[in-house]
């Protein structure tokens, strides 16, 4: 007599572990507010497999993520029950890249070319222009009158602007 249950076995290894650390930290929060949500599979799920997949399986390729997963228990990861084969290395590149593009380019603050300052000036108050050195200064020591500078009205003169 054939019973209706089945026995499916499942890997748990440290998720419950991880998955503490991840969610005292709000991981998983913070990647679904930054990464939007596209597709059959939303990319902070995938990228959430994929940082627990780095911490518990040591470097295996990204192609092996689907594998990884479909045999780890799926409410652990995270994800629904036929997810697992969604999780193809294409699907977490562009996970990838739309987060390099989010921490790049956040919606914030607008690029650096529209930075809406007036044309022809970046952005900055304007200083002040420099001001020019006086041919002659007011020194308190003697010099030596050479070449023609004597004959300009540029001699020595004391503290007070009086002769030396």
């Amino acid at each position: 007599m054939e019973s209706p249950l089945a026995l499916e076995s499942r890997r748990v290894a440290g998720l419950p572990l991880v998955n503490a650390v991840l969610d005292r930290l709000g991981l998983d929060q913070l990647l679904s507010g930054t990464v939007p949500d596209r597709g059959r599979l939303p990319a902070a799920r995938s990228l959430g497999v994929l940082l627990r997949n780095i911490a518990l399986h040591d470097r295996q390729p990204v192609y092996t993520l689907a594998e990884w997963a479909s045999a780890v228990e799926p409410s652990l990861l995270g994800i629904q029950t036929g997810d697992a084969a969604a999780l193809n290395d294409d699907r977490v590149g562009r996970a990838l890249d739309r987060l390099v593009e989010r921490i790049a380019y956040p919606v914030e603050r607008p690029p650096p070319w529209r930075d809406h300052a007036p044309p022809g000036t970046n952005g900055l108050p304007r200083r002040p222009a420099p001001r020019r050195q006086p041919r002659c200064r007011a020194t308190n020591r003697v010099r030596w009158l050479h070449g023609r500078r004597h004959l300009l009205g540029c001699a020595p003169r004391g503290l007070h602007g009086g002769p030396p």
